[in-house]
C-alpha cells in the first residue's frame, strides 16, 4: 500500500451516503475507514457525507493521483445485507464466557 500513497499531490477522500434520518455524520464506518487509511499513510483524508431519501448505505474510498483516480465502493440496497454480520456477532456472543469490550475483528478473527 505504500506505493498508493507516495507523492505529495495525492489525496484520499471517503464518501458516504445514508438515509435522511441517520443521526451520526460521518458514519462510524466512514470514521473507521479514515482511521485505517491513516495507519497506512500520512496523506490527508477528507470525508464527504450525504443524507438523502431512504439510502441504506454507501461508502467509497477514492485515491486521487495527478492523472487518475482509483476507487473502491460498497453499496447496500437493503439492511438485509448486514444480517450475516449480525448472525456472526450473535454466534460469537454465545460462545464467549466473559464480559468485555470486543470489536468485529474479535468476532471474525
Amino acid at each position: 500500500l505504500k506505493y498508493i500513497f507516495d507523492g505529495s499531490e495525492n489525496q484520499v477522500v471517503v464518501f458516504e451516503k445514508h438515509h435522511i434520518n441517520k443521526l451520526d455524520k460521518p458514519s462510524g464506518t466512514a470514521l473507521e475507514l479514515v482511521e485505517n487509511i491513516k495507519k497506512t499513510t500520512n496523506v490527508p483524508v477528507d470525508v464527504l457525507c450525504e443524507r438523502l431519501g431512504s439510502e441504506v448505505g454507501e461508502h467509497t474510498v477514492k485515491v486521487c493521483y495527478k492523472n487518475e483516480v482509483v476507487s473502491l465502493s460498497h453499496k447496500a440496497y437493503s439492511r438485509v445485507a448486514f444480517a450475516d454480520g449480525v448472525l456472526l456477532a450473535v454466534s460469537f456472543m454465545l460462545k464467549i464466557s466473559g464480559v468485555g469490550l470486543y470489536n468485529f475483528e474479535s468476532v471474525v478473527g
